[in-house]
């Protein structure tokens, strides 16, 4: 069967319709850039944000961006079960209220920390570490950085996505990073740092956060739909006359 240049556009333009833009018709995609702060407790078996059940409020810094300008309010949850990395499912883990509506953060991923073990057993000025536990299949998502004699910087990294509320996930959802760093001046040491948590105590710190949304890349009918552009353009090239 042989399609004309204006029925292989017609069917693209339909496709477009149909697949493309259903789902994002209804509200538009999480992007920009949104900072927060507030304190963090952490030890063998939990990441606490909150003094009082959680969720709880955190407070807002700047710069806010694109979807989260005009941040005014939100919340943050704990996390609980361990300081372990890999794959989580937390429905509102943070929530952003801002000009454009509220935002809902879903975490989806615990990222492992990028230290290695071998800076783990010295204070030594420069080295990181990040512990593994259970003999070294379970990697701990945070990286321990020792800046100076007495000071540890700890960061953290998620992952998941955000969308607005209402419509929910049903109007598109963005894919979402949220970076947390901490300084550790109490303890000071990477070595004081994971004797405290390993022994079974915490160490709680202020922390700065960052969250990040950008827009999603094309989708399965995205890639058909250039498919099909694609095809009528060459079969008007191959068809013209000349």
């Amino acid at each position: 069967m042989k399609f004309s240049n204006l029925r292989l556009m017609t069917i693209a333009a339909a496709f477009v319709g149909a697949m493309a833009l259903a789902p994002f018709a209804s509200a538009a995609l999480v992007t920009g850039e949104a900072n927060i702060a507030g304190t963090t407790t952490v030890s063998e078996t939990s990441i606490l944000f909150c003094s009082t059940p959680s969720p709880c409020a955190f407070t807002v810094e700047a710069p806010n961006t694109g979807s989260f300008s005009g941040l005014a309010s939100g919340t943050i949850d704990d996390l609980t079960g361990g300081p372990y990395s890999g794959p989580a499912s937390v429905t509102d883990f943070a929530t952003f209220v801002a000009t454009a509506g509220t935002i809902d953060f879903d975490l989806t991923e615990i990222n492992p920390g990028t230290g290695g073990t071998a800076g783990c057993t010295s204070n030594t000025v420069g080295n990181t570490c990040t512990p593994t536990y259970s003999s070294g299949t379970i990697v701990s998502p945070f990286t321990l950085f020792q800046v100076g004699p007495n000071t540890v910087d700890i960061s953290l990294d998620l992952s998941g996505v955000s969308y607005f509320n209402p419509p929910g996930k049903s109007g598109g959802t963005s894919p979402t990073l949220g970076g947390f760093t901490t300084q550790d001046l109490v303890t000071g040491t990477i070595t004081g740092i994971l004797a405290t948590i390993n022994g079974g105590g915490s160490i709680t710190d202020s922390y700065s956060a960052t969250f990040v949304s950008s827009v999603p890349e094309p989708t399965t009918a995205f890639l058909g739909l250039s498919g099909l552009l694609m095809a009528a353009g060459l079969y008007r090239r191959r068809n013209r006359k000349v």
